[in-house]
């Protein structure tokens, strides 16, 4: 295996993400990769829909907290066989935007802007399939943990650990900040 990237705590960037990221406080619910369904690394890691389960399970949720939970499972999925009219189509506009290819956040007020950087992202084929770790619901803002499989055609298929972190509100992503905590490694 090969590693292209330095590491960092995994809970410095839980903990910045999801809390002193968007200054919120207060988890309503909390879901871990309990079952056996694959395992990366050393980390157990469970699907999208499954997490999505474990979480209405856990907790009543109240209807924002359905709908960020439903918008952002649709959004990580669309990653699979990325569409860029689909995935630019989640977002609200203006929106803010920090991931990994990104220095800072910053604050799209038109499509093209959004377009341009999830183009880049998917360019080549580029399929991103999302395996979540934990994930944790703070009324609109959906955190997971999660291990993004990325596969390119012809290329071998890579892990990226990874803290996604999504604000829905009125059924779009107002918000998304998405950070890699640990090497990326090669399979």
């Amino acid at each position: 295996m090969e590693h292209s990237e330095k590491k960092m705590p995994r809970r410095s960037i839980l903990f910045g993400a999801g809390l002193a990221g968007l200054g919120l406080s207060g988890l309503s619910s909390v879901v871990t990769a309990q079952s056996k369904t694959m395992i990366i690394g050393r980390r157990e890691t469970i699907d999208i829909e499954t997490a999505a389960h474990r979480i209405s399970e856990r907790q009543q949720l109240t209807s924002v907290e359905k709908d960020a939970l439903r918008i952002s499972t649709a959004f990580l999925r669309a990653w699979e066989k990325p569409d860029l009219d689909t995935i630019v189509g989640f977002f609200s506009l203006p929106c803010t935007i920090k991931y990994g290819g990104t220095p800072d956040a910053r604050t799209y007020d038109n499509e093209h802007d959004v377009r341009a950087l999830i183009s880049r992202t998917i360019a080549g084929g580029r399929q991103w399939d999302a395996r979540i770790v934990e994930s944790w619901l703070i009324g609109p803002v959906v955190i997971h943990d999660l291990i993004f499989r990325v596969s390119l055609p012809g290329k071998p298929v890579e892990q990226h650990p990874d803290v996604f972190v999504a604000n829905v509100l009125e059924g779009k992503i107002r918000q998304w900040l998405d950070f890699a905590y640990a090497p990326t490694v090669k399979e």
